[in-house]
């Protein structure tokens, strides 16, 4: 009897050991779907429809969650419940809030911005500098006197001391066709 009654507790500790592991299996499911809403996906295009890659998109107020666009400007990323609406970025471009509204599907068309340069000084090795902060003289070049020949810069030759421009050839890495 006393073989039974062993074989009897195992059975019984075999069940609670399966219950506790459903249950627990249970709660850990659907403590991670209450965290994420789902996913989102969608293309990202400029005004011509062309694709934008490696356009930056984002939950709005969570930068932490977020993707960035492929070569076609197709994105796709999981979304924590709390999300509202998606933050579009783009060098160029205007940054656009797109709200979610339940939708899984979220294709925007972002707009080109256009900022006037009011002056830009180039100094050696890419450095740019504050006019006034430079111990050298600067020459200042108007677009005016620019004249509208092959390319802007060569038409820079002659126009700005201590500049040379060097025509370049024509084949594949400068090796002469």
């Amino acid at each position: 009897m006393s073989t039974q009654n062993s074989l009897g507790r195992l059975d019984g500790l075999k069940r609670g050991l399966s219950m506790f592991l459903m249950t627990l299996a249970g709660l850990l499911f659907f403590a991670g779907t209450g965290h994420a809403q789902g996913t989102v996906s969608g293309t990202v295009t400029d005004e011509s429809g062309e694709p934008l890659i490696g356009a930056s998109v984002f939950v709005e107020g969570n930068s932490a969650v977020g993707a960035i666009t492929d070569l076609d400007g197709k994105y796709m990323l999981s979304l924590p419940s709390d999300a509202k609406a998606l933050v579009f970025s783009f060098i160029g471009m205007g940054d656009l809030v797109e709200p979610l509204n339940g939708r899984s599907v979220v294709n925007v068309q972002m707009k080109a911005v256009y900022t006037a340069l009011e002056a830009t000084v180039v100094t050696a090795m890419g450095i740019t500098k504050s006019e006034k902060s430079l111990s050298y003289n600067v020459q200042e070049m108007k677009l005016e006197n620019v004249a509208p020949t092959g390319s802007f810069v060569n038409s820079l030759n002659g126009k700005v001391a201590g500049v040379t421009i060097n025509a370049s050839s024509t084949g594949v890495g400068g090796v002469a066709a």
